[in-house]
């Protein structure tokens, strides 16, 4: 770790936007309020610079979710300071369920996610939060999913062997779709969920 300050007394030097640190953070931990997102195990190639924390190649964990090759940007003063993280993460599709129903805002959106229960399996995506401390939108991106689940209304249990995920913007679309749903198989489908509940084109 190299640590450079700068300023006309020991308090100004120590002021985060007139030190420089370059380093390599293991095992560290990152609140992020709004979502109030706990993570650990952190890792990765650290610079600080005029109050910006700037890491990459960054690891990290949350509860069961494990993420690499991820960036971030975090300033360090200041409610409007600047926030970006983009993460690729594999977590429990449990865990997954639990994460949207903190990031999401829109209670008919929130209503539509609680009619999916009992869920079981694995997915891998991306995670994405930014851009100020103050207004933080999320934005998740499944690429890889097997998955198990009940809805509210379709008696039969839903599997999905392959297909696509992702929320962003209030929006909520799966796509390429193949699985089955009791005895039934299906394939292809293309289908999203906006803002309100509705149903839309993915």
């Amino acid at each position: 770790m190299k640590l450079e300050a700068s300023g006309p007394s020991l308090a100004d030097a120590m002021r985060p936007k007139n030190v420089r640190m370059t380093g390599h953070l293991r095992e560290g931990t990152l609140f992020v309020p709004g979502p109030a997102l706990d993570l650990t195990d952190v890792e990765g190639a650290v610079v600080m610079s005029g109050g910006i924390l700037e890491a990459k190649d960054l690891r990290a964990s949350l509860g069961g979710m494990k993420g690499w090759d991820g960036k971030l940007k975090f300033g360090l003063e200041g409610d409007k300071a600047p926030f970006h993280l983009d993460i690729a993460a594999q977590a429990d599709a449990a865990e997954l369920r639990a994460l949207l129903l903190r990031l999401v805002k829109d209670d008919a959106l929130k209503r539509e996610i609680l009619k999916i229960r009992n869920v079981n399996g694995d997915v891998s995506g991306r995670l994405s939060l930014g851009e100020s401390l103050d207004a933080l939108a999320a934005s998740v991106t499944v690429s890889k999913a097997r998955v198990s689940a009940s809805y509210d209304g379709i008696p039969q249990r839903i599997a999905v062997r392959e297909g696509s995920f992702k929320y962003h913007d209030g929006t909520i679309a799966v796509a390429g779709l193949t699985g089955t749903i009791g005895r039934s198989s299906f394939s292809g489908n293309v289908l999203g969920v906006s803002r309100g509940g509705r149903l839309a084109p993915g």
